[in-house]
């Protein structure tokens, strides 16, 4: 993995993410190729292409490439890169997974305890706090997810590590540092996701493009952060 060309003072480029992929020529081909693989992450296999892809697009935004979009001439490499990160998205669920899993083990011995003609109300009552709590520790958990696993995707983009997705420390000191611009990134991230539903419009299969190209947004945007912290 080649060293990010770090110290550049040029500013956030929040905007261009919207745009910087129709700059280069072959734009249509390489979303198009794009779209076909997100479409075939649904077989898996096709997740990381797509995520392999947006590492490729952080290192080329970092290191300040006029094109970021890479070729598809590399599929093996591009797979190869996209095994880390996919790897730290698995892990992260799993420990989210384990974190609510107290709930389903709670409600398994209190429900059976509080059966019964006059535990009925009881364990109704019970089971509804459960179900509300539940449900609020999963929308923590997935909102602190969503916020976190960028900044995580990142570091492991530069890192070329698994290891570095749960280096915590670092990550949180790079959020905190960037902490505006980053809100700017998920905010990019958000207004992408929901123009990108528009693709259903195109039949359908302009909605697999669509979502690949907000991908893109939010590599490069990723990409921007990394080059900008680079010069601090």
């Amino acid at each position: 993995m080649s060293s990010p060309a770090y110290g550049s003072s040029r500013p956030f480029e929040f905007a261009r993410a919207f745009t910087f992929a129709f700059e280069d020529p072959d734009w249509i081909k390489k979303i198009a190729i794009g779209g076909v693989f997100t479409l075939l992450s649904s077989l898996i296999i096709g997740i990381f292409f797509v995520v392999g892809y947006m590492v490729r697009v952080i290192r080329n935004v970092a290191n300040g490439a006029p094109r970021p979009l890479p070729e598809w001439d590399d599929l093996g490499g591009i797979f190869n890169d996209g095994l880390a990160p996919v790897g730290a998205y698995l892990a992260y669920g799993l420990g989210v997974a384990l974190l609510i899993s107290p709930f389903f083990c709670m409600m398994a011995f209190v429900g059976p305890m509080l059966g019964g003609e006059d535990g009925g109300a009881m364990a109704g009552m019970m089971i509804a706090v459960g179900a509300i709590a539940f449900y609020g520790a999963i929308f923590l958990l997935s909102l602190g997810l969503w916020f976190w696993m960028p900044a995580a995707m990142l570091r492991v983009s530069l890192q070329g590590r698994f290891g570095a997705a749960f280096e915590f420390s670092e990550i949180l000191a790079f959020i905190k540092r960037h902490f505006v611009s980053y809100l700017m990134t998920l905010a990019a991230m958000l207004v992408a996701g929901f123009v990108a539903q528009f693709g259903v419009i195109l039949c359908c299969v302009g909605l697999f493009a669509t979502s690949f190209l907000a991908n893109c947004v939010l590599a490069f945007n990723l990409g921007e952060l990394a080059r900008i912290d680079a010069g601090r």
